[in-house]
């Protein structure tokens, strides 16, 4: 999860971006083309005790626009403005406090401030307080407390609280856990033009979460976010961009794949032919534990192999890329990039609820490969998670269960 801060607020209606608190906040948009006759005209305005042009003055010092960037003058104009109640100069005291920015740092101000700011029902207030309560700055942390603010700001309209309400909808923070409800408050955000919305909508698409999913409609979305220089957007683009080449080779083989598995003639079944059954997992989050590993690849060898199951990735189109046949897939070590082709008995992949089952094997010894299908990331579902190989002897027509928790599945 990434740590967000609160956005300022910019009464022009230009607003800042909530970054990942490694990154430095930028500066809201200056008045645009505004003129130095203007800016006089504001200075008049807020020198007259007009709060609004106060308010505007204020932030103008706090973000360096038509003013040089002064916090000390900031501090000055917001806190007049504020005293004066009104709700933008409010919120933005109390950022100013928050950040430690031309004043001591001050939580209880901060909370002070947000909190009246947010009881006048502005937007950025409400959400500024949410994140003080998510996050627990000054206050016991309270993730419901969290979601409320957020909603009531993201009712506005207000996109950076879109995108905060959608994040705990993802990570089931405050409330059940709804990859669709996040899908619908990211989209939100993501259709106003905010870059952080964008940017989490594409790695829905990308993970089908919520979504069906869809790789153009990943990169559509990725490429608005990167495109405003969001960095995690341009991350992720460069993570999709060969894994789509690798899908689009794929989807390529399926219709010959077919076509040869249903011109095959069906052989007897062995009188004592066993199966394979289980559950695969995999870890999600703190809050939500494990969940079925949907889509995990599974293959049955023939013979017992050994394989270093650590250092591996398996190349599921290895019948064109290495030249092997169509019951043959390649095991590529991960360090060296050897590649070594074995013959598959059977392959199934895990359904809705983790589950698989192969029938119908003949007595012998086997290997069985189970690759997950996620990574411990929304970023990217890159569909080679981690893999284990598991070997196996099946007789007398017996049935063994191999269900296997994944855990933190990246490599």
């Amino acid at each position: 999860m990434r740590t967000k801060i609160p956005a300022l607020i910019a009464i022009w209606a230009l607003y800042t971006s909530i970054l990942s608190a490694q990154t430095p906040a930028p500066s809201p948009k200056p008045l645009s083309n505004e003129s130095a006759e203007v800016a006089s005209s504001l200075s008049k305005s807020a020198e007259g005790g007009n709060a609004a042009a106060q308010a505007k003055l204020g932030l103008a010092f706090m973000v360096g626009s038509d003013e040089p960037k002064d916090y000390a003058k900031a501090l000055f104009w917001l806190n007049k403005a504020a005293r004066q109640g009104d709700s933008s100069a409010e919120a933005n005291l109390g950022y100013l406090f928050l950040n430690g920015w031309g004043v001591v740092q001050d939580y209880a101000q901060a909370r002070l401030w947000i909190s009246k700011s947010a009881a006048q029902d502005n937007a950025l207030g409400e959400n500024n307080l949410g994140a003080m309560y998510e996050y627990g700055w000054g206050v016991a942390r309270n993730d419901v407390e969290a979601v409320m603010w957020y909603r009531k700001a993201a009712e506005q309209g207000l996109a950076e609280a879109q995108d905060n309400l959608g994040h705990m909808y993802r990570n089931g923070i405050g409330l059940m856990e709804d990859d669709a409800k996040a899908v619908e408050w990211y989209r939100k955000a993501a259709d106003q033009g905010f870059a952080q919305a964008e940017n989490d909508l594409g790695a829905m698409y990308a993970n089908g979460l919520g979504v069906s999913q869809d790789n153009a409609k990943a990169v559509e979305w990725l490429r608005k976010a990167a495109e405003q220089g969001d960095s995690d957007a341009e991350k992720n683009l460069d993570m999709l961009q060969p894994l789509i080449e690798t899908v689009k080779e794929i989807q390529s083989l399926t219709g010959s794949i077919e076509s040869l598995t249903a011109a095959r003639s069906v052989p007897a079944v062995p009188a004592s032919s066993g199966r394979i059954k289980g559950t695969l997992t995999y870890y999600f989050n703190d809050n939500y534990g494990n969940k079925p590993d949907t889509g995990s690849l599974v293959l049955l060898l023939a013979n017992t192999v050994q394989i270093p199951a650590q250092d591996m990735f398996i190349d599921d189109a290895s019948q064109t890329k290495f030249g092997g046949s169509n019951d043959e897939i390649a095991i590529i070590a991960a360090q060296t990039g050897v590649v070594t082709k074995y013959k598959t008995v059977q392959r199934t992949v895990a359904d809705g609820n983790g589950n698989f089952e192969i029938d119908n094997i003949p007595n012998g010894e086997y290997t069985l490969i189970l690759r997950s299908a996620h990574v411990k990331t929304i970023a990217i579902r890159d569909g080679l998670g981690r893999v284990v190989s598991l070997p196996l002897e099946i007789s007398n027509g017996q049935a063994l269960d191999r269900s296997y928790d994944f855990g933190i599945t990246a490599f």
